[in-house]
Formats: structure tokens, sequence, C-alpha cells
């Protein structure tokens, strides 16, 4: 018992290095409020909406997978919001204890699990994806329960394992429907690899009961995650363009870290999946190199072992690809496919650790400490950019203050345009406004002319949609570029100015 105990000090440090941040930075983030919106509908009506909320202007049908919605509305709403920051992390806590439990489970060898736990730890894209609240952590740790489980299933053909794989991949479907998509890559790769048509069939058969058992509910999702295809189709040239000022070749005046980093994955695909998950980098390193004599190959035999690094190298490869190939972008932004690879990567890099320290000792220990050092100091550095100083993402205090006026002292039936349009969020969930914006995207299909990027006049935007009031961030759009014709200044500080039209 005291061995499975030890993977809770590094999943401790794991959950300490993902919040830190949020303790300076409260109240950030995006999809944070869109979930809270919704828990707070399932807590009050005791049921999912049948529509997306009627306060943003452009309504659809709903089609959220509703895991975490559930899960949230049981916490009461004022401690949901207080600590929304947790949650994230939390998930992750349990991913990375589940990465120990399972290597020492194969291996034998504590060290191995430490080891693999600190690689999964830090991994930058993990890190800054815990930042704020959302169902990409979560359903990390679904997936890899399932993953995990069906490659177990594959090797004993225990009936416990062929359980708990199929159990885990029902709910992933209810879960993030991204997350499905790189399950479907990941029992591909195995099912080329091994010339075994079993781990399609698996998906399939669960897929199907999903479709039988999960009725309206689950049709909506998959409408919806269609939607989110064929509006890509369309409009992946326009994805991360600027809403006001399309595409620039200046790349210094856009100031947002996250659009900035995503133009880099586009232009350096290889350079940005290996900074999303260095290990990456470092494993292929040491493989090429033993390949050539010049380091000694490590002699590790685990009977999964060829399978956990097919599964990590299909997700890689596919993320590649669709970095790399214009077409398959549609498919999601290719680097996400590389968390789902976060646990095999993880076990090989932690059992060529372990063989490392059993012929190296300390020296290579020092090694590894010096490259994990290395590799922290870069994620608090992109933390400290992407979280802590990022103000577009973050309700300030002169965001309460525009919260204050519309709840207080605006009119009552409030519609309000934000720019950037990502305000749109807590506008809805903190303010009794309704808001330019859809949250799906069969909702956002039917507002071309205002999302990716504007099409036509400001002023026509706002007269077709009804919109009387506008706030925008001066660091993202002037009032000069809007160009409106009649408006009044209720708010205007720190960078934030709030009209009333």
């Amino acid at each position: 018992m005291e061995v499975y105990l030890i993977g809770f000090i590094v999943a401790s440090l794991s959950f300490l290095l993902q919040i830190w941040p949020r303790l300076i930075k409260r109240y950030f983030g995006v999809d944070t409020w869109k979930w809270l919106e919704l828990a707070d509908y399932v807590r009050t009506h005791k049921r999912l909406p049948k529509k997306s909320s009627r306060r943003y202007i452009v309504n659809s049908d709903f089609g959220y997978p509703p895991v975490i919605i559930f899960f949230l509305s049981i916490l009461p709403k004022s401690f949901l919001e207080k600590y929304q920051f947790i949650y994230s992390p939390v998930f992750d806590f349990f991913h990375n204890y589940f990465i120990y439990f399972m290597a020492v489970a194969f291996t034998g060898n504590v060290l191995t699990g430490i080891f693999a736990q600190t690689i999964a730890a830090l991994v930058p894209l993990l890190v800054i994806e815990a930042s704020n609240l959302n169902t990409r952590i979560l359903s990390i740790l679904v997936y890899t329960i399932s993953f995990a489980s069906l490659i177990m299933f594959t090797v004993g053909g225990s009936f416990y394992w062929l359980t708990t794989a199929s159990l885990f991949l029902f709910i992933l479907f209810f879960t993030h429907r991204f997350a499905v998509q790189a399950y479907a890559i990941g029992v591909l790769g195995l099912a080329i690899s091994e010339k075994n048509i079993f781990y399609p069939l698996f998906f399939v058969s669960i897929f199907a009961l999903v479709i039988f058992l999960g009725g309206k509910l689950y049709r909506e999702i998959f409408r919806e995650h269609l939607g989110s295809i064929r509006y890509w189709m369309d409009k992946i040239n326009f994805r991360f363009a600027h809403q006001i000022r399309g595409f620039t070749n200046d790349e210094k005046q856009n100031k947002d870290f996250i659009t900035r980093a995503y133009n880099l994955s586009v232009r350096i695909p290889l350079l940005y999946l290996i900074a999303s998950n260095p290990w990456i980098g470092v494993l292929a390193i040491l493989y090429v190199s033993s390949l050539v004599h010049l380091l000694p190959a490590p002699v590790i035999y685990i009977p999964l072992l060829g399978k956990f690094t097919v599964w990590a190298m299909s997700l890689i490869i596919w993320a590649f690809l669709v970095l790399s190939v214009k077409q398959l972008r549609v498919v999601g932004e290719g680097h996400r496919y590389v968390e789902y690879a976060i646990f095999p990567v993880a076990l090989i890099g932690g059992l060529y650790a372990a063989w490392f320290w059993e012929n190296y000792h300390w020296s290579f220990l020092l090694g590894f400490i010096i490259l994990a050092t290395i590799i922290l100091v870069v994620i608090i550095q992109l933390q400290i950019k992407a979280v802590v100083k990022d103000r577009s993402r973050t309700i300030s205090t002169t965001l309460w203050r525009v919260i204050a006026y519309l709840n207080h002292y605006g009119e009552k039936h409030v519609r309000l345009a934000t720019f950037p349009m990502h305000l749109s969020f807590a506008m809805l969930y903190f303010t009794k406004s309704t808001v330019l914006n859809s949250d799906t995207y069969i909702g956002q299909a039917k507002m071309t002319d205002v999302f990716p990027v504007i099409s036509k006049p400001i002023g026509k935007v706002l007269e077709k949609y009804g919109i009387n009031h506008v706030l925008i961030d001066r660091e993202y759009v002037t009032l000069s570029e809007l160009g409106l014709a009649k408006y009044k200044i209720l708010i205007d500080k720190d960078n934030y100015v709030l009209l009333k039209i």
C-alpha cells in the first residue's frame, strides 16, 4: 500500500504547478463561463436544456456532451464560481496518479512510476490546458483509462479489462467529441500495426451502443460534431483570423499569445509539436541515437511496450499530418491529439529513465534533473505569458465594473456585442444581457457575417442583430476601426470601452 501512496507526492506537485497562476488570476478563462452557465441551468431545472441559452442572440439545439455539466451541477453555484479554477488540475491529478499506478503495476518498479509521472507533469501543452475549466482534461482521463484497459484486455484477455474499456469509452462519447476522434485514430493505428480487426470492431460496437442508448441526446451531440467539421470545411482559412482586420502580414500587430502560438503551429508543425511535449523529441533523439550506435540501446521489455509505442506514434503522426495538411485541419487543432498520447509517452519515457538510472545512476539523474528543470522553467514562463499576463481572458476590475453597470444601471433589455467575441461568454454568465454569439457551431454557421470575420460594415451588423450596447477591448480593436456613426461612451477605462448605440 505504501508503494501506491508514493504516487500522490508527484501528482500533488503536478497539481500545484498547474494551479499557482490561478491563485493570482482567479477569474480567468473563456469556456469556463459557458460551462458554469450550463451547469446552472441543470442545477435549476434538474434536466439538460433542449436548446442553448436564449440569451445568445443566435440560438440552436443543445448539442454538448453532458458529463462535465452534470458533474459541475452537483456543486453549489457560489462554490463552483469561486473555485472553478481547481477542477481541471484535479482531473489531471487523477490522470497523473493513474500513470504512476499503471507503470508500477506493469513493471513492479516504483522509480519507473515516478519518472513516468514526472514526464507527464512536465508537458507544457497540458499545463496550459489545465489553466481554465474545460472538458479536455477530464476527457484525457476518461480516454486513458479506456484505451489502457483495452490494451490490457488484448494482452491478458480478462473480462474485467474489456468491461472497463467499454464503460469508459461509452462515457467518453458523452464527455468530449474531439477525444472520440483521437480514440478512433489510436484504434486504427493498432489495427494496422497488428493487422487485427478487433480494435475497430470494438470501437464501432460501442459507438452503435451509444447511438442505441443515447437516443435524441447523442443524436444532437453527433449532429453538432458533424456541424463543427462542416463549419471549418467552409471557414478553415479564417481560423484564428482577426474578427475585424482579417489576416495581417504583420504578426507583431497581434498581441494575443494564443493566436500567435497557433500561427506558429501552422508554419512549423514539427517544432510546435515538440514544444507542446518536449519528451516526444527527447525519446525520438534517444531512439535514433541508439539506432546509429551513438548511445546504447536500452534493454527494455514488457509485453505492452510495442502497443504503447503504436498508440503514441499513431497520435503523433496524425497530429503532424493535421498541422501540415490544410485539408485535414477541419478535424481540429492538430497539436491537441498529442494530449491523448501523454500516457504512452510518459510510460515509455519512464521505462527508458529507469533503465538509464540502473546503468548510469547519478550521472543520468543529474542529466534528467537538468532537462526537467529546463522544461519546468519554460512552463512557468508560458504560464506567466498565457495566464498571469493575459488580460483579454481575465475578468479584471474594469470588467467587473462593466458587469455591475449592465446589471444595475443599464437598460432592462441589453443586447450586447463584444469585440473580441470571447468576452461574450463572461458577459452572458455574469449579466442579464443578451449577447451576440452562439455557443454551438450550428449556431455560428448562421452568423457568418459576424464570425470568424465580419463581412459587412459594423453598423449594418449591429442593426441586423438589434444591438444597443457594444463592449470593446482597445488592444483588440479601436473605436476608429469600428467606424460607428452614433454612440455614447458609458465606461472608458483600462482599454475597455462600453458604448451605448
